[in-house]
């Protein structure tokens, strides 16, 4: 049987979270190898991965760089070319890794070059928020949800909660550019990838039946940490370039909550956007460095 790798990053992310996402992944068919590449300051993913007691986890550590800088280790390490990622604080579903694969079977089956398959990113509030992130679908992409419907297609973009490559298809990787760095959350590596397989004349396959569910701890569920989320967003957009679309969602019609929701947080999105343009990158290289 044919197995696939994962690759998850962590830096100081709450240890209940990381224990009930690594306890959904050593369940799964078709994994027999769990990448945790750590970046904390304390020893309690190293120990919560030792204590797990199975050969399926392969803990590195490697200084804080960022999201992307510790995807790439993963995928340089992994021993399989089918190398599936989501977050240290997702719940992933059990027949997760088998639906991914699938996909990535089907169409090499169909001689379909596929290169990145996803699925569902749904959400797990630990604190329900206030209405207007709560109903809005805009705020969905902030909080990096993710559901484009119940049939299998072929997408533009998949989100990185729930991101599968095939290596041998895949060039670059993620931009060491973008990705969060600790405090600085900055994002747009997915986008970019996906972009670049676009135009590599390459398949980008969303299968509703790989699911992952991403916990939202309380403090994201306040209005404080979505504005700077947008912020970093607006950032991110003048890095990578294109317009802001509405794609997380499968049927899309702005409803009273995304009306409200432009009106408040248009002012950090075109800040951190014009910051960004104006500076010609050199705020963004300054972040980098945190």
């Amino acid at each position: 049987m044919e197995v696939i790798s994962i690759v998850i990053s962590t830096y100081d992310d709450p240890i209940n979270f990381v224990s009930q996402c690594l306890n959904s992944l050593l369940h799964q068919k078709r994994v027999d190898e769990i990448i945790v590449v750590d970046s904390s300051k304390k020893d309690d993913i190293k120990s919560l991965c030792h204590s797990l007691g199975s050969d399926k986890i392969n803990y590195i550590y490697t200084p804080p760089k960022g999201l992307s800088d510790a995807r790439n280790k993963g995928i340089n390490i992994a021993r399989n070319d089918i190398i599936a990622f989501t977050d240290a604080d997702c719940i992933v579903d059990k027949n997760w890794a088998e639906n991914i694969y699938i996909s990535f079977d089907e169409r090499k089956n169909n001689e379909d070059m596929v290169a990145i398959v996803g699925g569902k990113v749904l959400p797990k509030w630990i604190s329900k928020p206030n209405r207007i992130l709560y109903y809005s679908s805009i705020a969905q992409g902030f909080y990096s949800l993710f559901d484009m419907g119940d049939k299998l297609k072929e997408v533009d973009q998949i989100f990185g909660a729930n991101f599968a490559i095939d290596r041998n298809l895949i060039t670059g990787y993620f931009s060491k550019d973008l990705g969060r760095k600790k405090e600085n959350l900055l994002c747009g590596e997915e986008t970019k990838l996906c972009k670049q397989t676009k135009e590599n004349k390459l398949k980008i396959i969303y299968n509703p039946l790989a699911i992952v569910w991403h916990q939202i701890p309380e403090e994201r569920s306040k209005f404080k940490w979505i504005w700077k989320r947008i912020y970093y967003g607006g950032i991110s957009r003048a890095l990578v370039g294109g317009k802001p679309t509405p794609k997380t969602v499968d049927s899309f019609s702005y409803n009273l909550y995304d009306g409200i929701f432009l009106a408040i947080f248009i002012i950090p999105y075109t800040y951190g956007f014009l910051k960004a343009r104006f500076e010609n990158g050199k705020f963004f290289r300054r972040e980098g460095n945190v």
